[in-house]
């Protein structure tokens, strides 16, 4: 059976900059305004995902349960 990349890489892309936001917050602006700090995070996790479309990363097809093998 044959996976796609596109679920594992979007949990993926959440999970890593949810991690820098916590542990960098000073580089995103986490001192600003709660609805600015929102909106930053969801176009950086869209800007992200746009990219891996459009280099195609996503439409690889994986073997392995999981998505990364």
């Amino acid at each position: 059976m044959y996976w796609r990349l596109r679920i594992p890489l979007l949990l993926l892309v959440f999970g890593v900059t949810a991690g820098f936001y916590q542990k960098f917050p000073k580089m995103f602006l986490a001192y600003t305004n709660g609805l600015l700090t929102s909106a930053l995070y969801i176009g950086l996790v869209a800007v992200i995902f746009i990219v891996l479309e459009g280099t195609g990363i996503n439409e690889k097809k994986s073997i392995l349960f999981g998505g990364f093998f």
